[in-house]
């Protein structure tokens, strides 16, 4: 098989599958109608460049599965697609290394959302590929008219290829696409495939003469004229084909229409395999560029913005107008901020009042990191990331049927793992540091950590509610390395959910309990309403 390289998410195209088994499968898919889960296996099976992220260790923490089913749905011509979400998600969850590569889908993603025209005409590209892949795969209807859903899968195809032609004027990694499908448009065996839909179409035209009733209804039709498609190369006088079913009657043989129809379709697919089966390897490409497409629609509806990360080995770390796409995704109205940081190994430790909007910064941190370095777009108006290399997460761990230790040993296990992975240039995000045990073995703990981490220094994240013990550490001379930052508190002490240095002084408890009613007044009203209920009524 002649192997055109057709890859829209690497600088340098990987090999993508394993193409006996794709043949293979697809020929049995035109064949049959039915192709199974091979779109799947695809997605699951491509092959990565090499990452330094492991997102078996943070996908459950950070909820990663759901960032790209709701957040980044395949939506094309305004309708959504069934599409599978795995190749998207394996590629958030495992940015390449490769910089070039980076640079590659961050300037398609660029030229898409600049230039309205490719975004609409990736759309259509994506619908027609997915009406084709299901033809190819979930055709119950058509299975008793075979030679109606071929066609129809060529029809796609043909379709594919003429809205592909538009991206030969793309400046980005579009361009192949472009390249790619006006060399098929041209060549010898896509002029097969056209000129067989456009005979089957209309092999002849009919006049006809109609007589009608009195009432309107319809008496009788006539035909009156048969003018045939006698250009078409498919086109066989009526005689000849009389003649020739005779002589094989003759000699035994017996074809229909049918049958010889199933020839042709045979003969234009084997010279268009090839090119169909590259076509095929790039549904997945194009989807993740629609999932992104519908990430940056559905931040705009809301107001918000994206952008792409501009990335580098070193440097501050700033992020302005950041948001949780989750949030966005659930209809919650979400409040934009701003982060920064001076150095690429800063320590920053983050504290204010539950409810505050912590937890969803953190979430919102790693997002940022793992889409900046994937090359797709920030949940942020603006973005100044420097390179991770590698990512350790782990937010506040709720207890398990199965949980061998009890909340301290549970905590001091959470720690091990930090430093059985953790190294310089990694990401560190921790929510609730040292909550599972007293204030005063967390203190010790915690410091122990800070000590630790200053030493490897990678860039880390945490969140704590031991206030005075996070004050004190600000005071500290030796701790003018870390950083602080505290949700802030509008002049009725609600949660503003932005993001300003200092350490918080309050975490609000009072608040809280007010909102869940877990005050005096609330439960002692509790009390007396148990009491009046079981007291036995006086007789009158």
């Amino acid at each position: 098989m002649r192997a055109t390289p057709l890859d829209l998410l690497h600088d340098e195209p990987l090999p993508r599958a394993d193409f006996t088994f794709l043949r293979e499968a697809v020929a049995f898919a035109f064949e049959t109608g039915t192709g199974g889960d091979v779109f799947e296996r695809l997605a699951t099976e491509m092959p990565l460049l090499p990452s330094a992220f492991d997102d078996e260790q943070f996908a459950k923490d950070v909820f990663l599965d759901e960032l790209v089913t709701q957040c980044m749905p395949v939506v094309a011509e305004g309708r959504p697609v069934a599409s599978t979400s795995r190749l998207l998600r394996r590629l958030v969850g495992r940015p390449p290394r490769d910089h070039a590569t980076v640079r590659f889908r961050q300037a398609i993603l660029r030229e898409l959302a600049s230039a309205p025209e490719l975004a609409t005409a990736l759309e259509s590209v994506g619908a027609r590929l997915h009406e084709l892949a299901d033809g190819l795969t979930t055709s119950p209807s058509l299975r008793l008219d075979p030679n109606r859903r071929r066609l129809d899968a060529l029809r796609s195809f043909v379709d594919v290829v003429r809205a592909s032609c538009s991206f030969l004027r793309a400046t980005s990694g579009l361009r192949r696409l472009g390249t790619w499908a006006t060399r098929v448009h041209g060549s010898e065996a896509f002029s097969r495939v056209v000129e067989l839909l456009a005979y089957e179409e209309g092999a002849a035209e009919l006049d006809l003469r109609v007589r009608v009733g009195f009432d309107g209804r319809i008496r009788a039709l006539a035909v009156v004229g048969v003018h045939e498609r006698t250009q078409s190369p498919f086109h066989v006088p009526w005689y000849k084909r009389w003649a020739e079913r005779l002589g094989l009657v003759a000699r035994g043989y017996r074809f229909t229409d049918q049958e010889i129809l199933a020839r042709l379709i045979d003969e234009v697919y084997t010279g268009i395999e090839s090119e169909l089966l590259w076509l095929l390897l790039v549904v997945g490409d194009i989807d993740v560029y629609l999932g992104m497409l519908a990430l940056k629609r559905g931040a705009e509806r809301t107001g918000l913005s994206v952008c792409l990360a501009e990335l580098g080995d070193g440097g501050e770390r700033t992020l302005e107008g950041l948001f949780n796409p989750l949030l966005v995704a659930d209809g919650v109205s979400v409040v934009p901020c701003d982060m920064h940081a001076n150095a690429p190994d800063a320590l920053t430790i983050v504290t204010g009042p539950n409810s505050g909007g912590k937890t969803r910064l953190l979430q919102s941190l790693v997002f940022a990191q793992l889409l900046g370095q994937a090359g797709f777009f920030v949940p942020a108006r603006r973005a100044r990331l420097p390179r991770a290399d590698g990512l350790f997460v782990s937010l506040l761990e709720q207890s398990r049927a199965d949980q061998r230790e009890g909340r301290l040993g549970t905590e001091l296990l959470r720690i091990r793992r930090l430093f059985e992975r953790v190294g310089p240039g990694t990401l560190v995000v921790l929510d609730e540091l040292c909550a599972g045990t007293n204030p005063s073995e967390g203190e010790e703990i915690f410091r122990l950590v800070v000590r630790l981490l200053g030493e490897l220094r990678p860039a880390a994240f945490i969140t704590t509610h031991l206030l005075a013990f996070a004050a004190r550490m600000a005071e500290e001379e030796r701790a003018t390395s870390l950083s602080f930052l505290q949700v802030e508190l509008d002049v009725r002490e609600r949660p503003t959910f932005q993001f300003v240095p200092g350490v918080a002084t309050t975490s609000l408890a009072h608040r809280t309990a007010a909102r869940l009613g877990v005050t005096e007044e609330s439960l002692r009203r509790l009390l007396q309403q148990r009491t009046d209920e079981e007291t036995p009524a006086l007789p009158s």
